[in-house]
């Protein structure tokens, strides 16, 4: 339900996703034509995605119905309305079941998963990046920073850390990875300046260590 409607009916939740989307959509410099939320059906995302295709758009964005689950219908949906998919899951956390295609007429489409740090994620690091490339930009540079904090990572996937800017006790600058990494933990992104990417197979990290940092 729409964020800030009280009280909260039974066995709903606040949606974050859509006034994060638009704010960051809106950050890119992208208009914003549509506004749609659609059934947990195929019939909703067949019509939506053929609705797609009668306006001038250019890039479709959904959150949720992604996963394998009973009611992720978005890659079914794709499928009857001949989208070509470029790739559907990806060996990372938060947001492992991230799909980017394109619709017969060449619109892009990214699919995003439903868990509110999964969604920002898929914002920064996909569509963000689609749109720079679109906009003739180079690759994104990271800073290099010192960690001020020691991390243990129990997982071989690429793991996207929210981060924050602090100074050490000889007021140098360095980055310490927040607590509540969970993908449905949104109270860290009121404090967090950017991201730390782990890779595969990096399972400590110490304080001292030069670590890349992406800003959010």
């Amino acid at each position: 339900v729409k964020a800030g409607t009280k009280p909260l009916p039974d066995g709903c939740i606040y949606d974050s996703n859509l006034p994060f989307m638009v704010s960051k959509l809106k950050e890119m410099g992208l208009e914003i034509v549509m506004i749609c939320r659609l059934r947990d059906t195929v019939d909703s995302v067949v019509s939506f995605y053929e609705e797609v295709s009668e306006n001038n758009i250019d890039i479709v964005i959904s959150s949720g119905a992604v996963s394998a689950g009973r009611y992720d219908f978005i890659n079914e949906g794709l499928a009857k309305v001949g989208a070509e998919i470029f790739f559907h899951k990806v060996q990372q956390k938060p947001g492992k079941p991230v799909l980017f295609g394109k619709l017969p007429d060449n619109v892009l489409v990214f699919g995003l998963p439903g868990n509110p740090v999964s969604t920002v994620v898929g914002l920064r690091f996909y569509v963000n990046r689609a749109v720079q490339r679109l906009l003739g930009e180079g690759p994104e540079t990271a800073t290099s920073l010192p960690l001020l904090n020691e991390f243990n990572n129990d997982g071989g996937l690429t793991f996207f850390l929210k981060a924050a800017l602090d100074r050490d006790s000889r007021g140098n600058l360095g980055v310490k990875i927040l607590t509540g990494q969970e993908s449905f933990e949104v109270s860290p992104l009121l404090s967090f300046y950017g991201w730390v990417i782990l890779k595969p197979g990096e399972k400590k990290l110490s304080v001292g260590d030069k670590i890349p940092f992406y800003r959010r």
